[in-house]
């Protein structure tokens, strides 16, 4: 009966060492399941700070696209009235050139007018001359 009792003893500590070497088993995966449980926790708290800061630079390419887009349209705006002043003056410069082809036209009109009034006058010289003679020799002749 002391065999027995020894035997049972026996075969109860070695249970007790079998449940001991389990109860271990399980505390080690239990702490490798927190140490897990504290990574996950960090990669969450790692990846929503990486979402916020995702987000501000989201934000921040909107402002900066928005602004750009601004400046653009601005710029645009300031070349086409640049376009339009220069058309303006353009438009002006064709107005003056043809009023200085017409001036020129009108110069040379007056230029060849007056060739003819010169020619004019030297004929009506030399007719007055010829008049004058005329009447001159007359007069002799009448009073001689």
């Amino acid at each position: 009966m002391i065999e027995e009792i020894q035997r049972d003893n026996k075969g109860l500590v070695e249970e007790l060492k079998r449940k001991a070497s389990q109860m271990n088993d399980i505390q080690q995966k239990s702490a490798q399941k927190d140490q897990r449980i504290i990574e996950l926790e960090s990669e969450i708290r790692n990846l929503r700070n990486l979402e916020k800061k995702v987000g501000m630079l989201e934000n921040k390419y909107v402002e900066d696209l928005s602004s750009l887009h601004k400046t653009h349209l601005k710029e645009m705006e300031d070349t086409l009235k640049q376009v339009e002043k220069q058309n303006k003056l353009l438009s002006k410069a064709k107005k003056s050139e043809e009023q200085l082809k017409k001036m020129k036209d009108n110069l040379k009109d007056y230029q060849n007018t007056q060739k003819e009034f010169t020619k004019l006058n030297k004929r009506l010289a030399s007719v007055n001359t010829v008049v004058t003679k005329s009447l001159s020799e007359k007069e002799k002749s009448h009073y001689e």
